[in-house]
């Protein structure tokens, strides 16, 4: 086996020995749950594997209502020479992630991923409208989507920790990522019930939420978070809270806001959603907006509760 890089031993050890505990899709009707561990012996491709650094540790199954799907996560140095971490189900590989780092010397890896639905035996349109459908299913879960760009979280190699997410919420978040996007592909062997196939956005929607500008590029997202200490600038809190953090366009890109550092802030992922763009509201975490920047009486108000989401994490 080829040496392994220090920031993939840590990504490795930060994930090995987290508890997810039970999961949960509401998306679904009625929701389907998951559990750590697989029950069956069945061999799924390298989890038994010396290459899959997570060994069996990392594998979860899901009780459908015809059967029970198991999926595994493993980590390893693929043909390409590229450390990727992969979900498996009996039928082949539903998603991956490359371990790739931010620029050359960073010890920053940025988890993500463009969503694209690659299956054979569909037309490119279909491909297109099914990519838009699995973007629109993880938004509503409160994933940062942005020009079917999924960000799953940002790992600071050195620290051993992620910046804008926990060890566990990146584990629940990309299994049910996975889990939602075989469904889309179609020839995975299973459907998930109730979730349907959304209408794709018509052009001119689409043409407006994909122009060029829009994309955060991922060394400034860093930036953006790193500067905000992990902290949404809405309701103060971090990671350790139970959130996920995005990095927001102050004022909206559809309203003509600008992809620049001055124009960008952390929030929560229910501040985010709450704003959505309706709101020209620059958040500090003390209350009230700055002076001298945007505002707007219609920014979201939080209570301070712990959250309620679509994906659950259950105890």
């Amino acid at each position: 086996m080829a040496a392994i890089p220090s920031y993939v031993e840590g990504f490795c050890d930060a994930l090995i020995d987290e508890k997810v505990g039970r999961l949960q899709l509401e998306l679904c009707t009625p929701p389907v749950h998951g559990y750590h561990g697989i029950l069956t012996t069945s061999r799924i491709q390298y989890n038994e594997d010396r290459i899959n650094l997570l060994g069996r540790r990392q594998e979860f199954t899901f009780e459908l209502a015809d059967r029970r799907l198991e999926l595994s996560l493993q980590l390893y140095l693929n043909v390409s020479n590229h450390w990727r971490l992969f979900c498996y189900t009996t039928t082949g590989m539903l998603f991956s992630v490359n371990l790739t780092l931010l620029r050359q010397k960073s010890r920053i890896l940025t988890l993500s991923q463009m969503l694209r639905i690659t299956s054979r035996g569909i037309s490119p349109r279909d491909r297109r409208d099914r990519s838009d459908q699995l973007s629109a299913a993880l938004s509503r879960l409160g994933l940062e989507v942005d020009r079917q760009r999924l960000v799953l979280g940002t790992f600071d190699a050195d620290a051993g920790r992620f910046l804008d997410t926990t060890a566990r919420a990146f584990l629940r978040d990309f299994t049910l990522t996975a889990l939602v996007k075989g469904h889309f592909m179609g020839n995975k062997g299973y459907q998930l019930p109730g979730l349907r196939r959304v209408k794709p956005a018509t052009s001119h929607v689409l043409r407006n939420a994909t122009s060029a500008g829009r994309l955060i590029p991922l060394w400034l997202r860093y930036q953006v978070i790193e500067a905000a200490r992990g902290r949404c600038a809405a309701c103060g809190r971090t990671p350790k809270d139970g959130i996920k953090l995005h990095v927001d366009h102050v004022k909206p890109y559809s309203q003509g806001g600008r992809t620049e550092r001055a124009n960008l802030q952390v929030l929560c992922h229910e501040d985010n959603i709450g704003k959505g763009n309706r709101s020209e509201t620059r958040f500090s975490w003390a209350g009230a907006p700055k002076k001298g920047g945007p505002t707007s009486s219609s920014g979201p108000a939080h209570s301070g509760r712990p959250l309620t989401m679509n994906v659950g994490l259950l105890s």
